[in-house]
């Protein structure tokens, strides 16, 4: 049984899912900090939430809101990246963000930044790509890039120069 399930690539998709598991573990503790008791997530071949709020209903994180898929996002890649810092030499010392503040009320958008300033104040550099105004006025240092012509930017900030 142990040749069929190597021969066809099945046991890795048991430890991957198993693995997997784990992450959603983690995951669901952070999203359910982050949504003040509200969504948990469930992994059994596809992420799903959990609405403690509708019952524990579970659906497809595809049909949540642009501001709940961004906390699901964050709850996941703050799981895989503790993950990956428990089984690895070197602890990851920085996360970048790429957007998804804009989808955030406001309420939902302190939480965000209050779990980022708690990474923050545990050692790891947070860098938040934004355009979202209010991300300008509680984030202390910024580096500023302002599209010129001719494909040229101006970036300004700390110890920063134009290109």
């Amino acid at each position: 049984k142990l040749k069929l399930l190597t021969a066809r690539g099945k046991f890795m998709e048991f430890i991957a899912s198993e693995y997997l598991q784990e992450i959603c573990v983690s995951a669901s503790k952070t999203l359910l900090s982050l949504t003040g008791g509200r969504y948990y997530l469930k992994y059994d071949d596809e992420f799903k939430a959990g609405d403690n709020f509708n019952g524990g209903a579970l659906r497809a994180v595809k049909t949540l809101s642009g501001g709940e898929t961004f906390l699901v996002s964050l709850s996941l890649a703050l799981a895989l990246s503790g993950a990956i810092c428990a089984k690895s030499l070197r602890p990851i010392e920085f996360f970048f963000l790429d957007e998804g503040f804009g989808t955030l009320d406001e309420d939902t958008l302190d939480t965000a930044l209050d779990t980022l300033a708690g990474l923050h104040r545990d050692g790891k550099l947070i860098g938040v790509i934004s355009h979202v105004a209010a991300l300008k006025e509680r984030i202390g240092t910024q580096i500023q890039v302002t599209p010129k012509t001719g494909g040229r930017s101006v970036v300004s900030g700390p110890g920063c120069s134009s290109v």
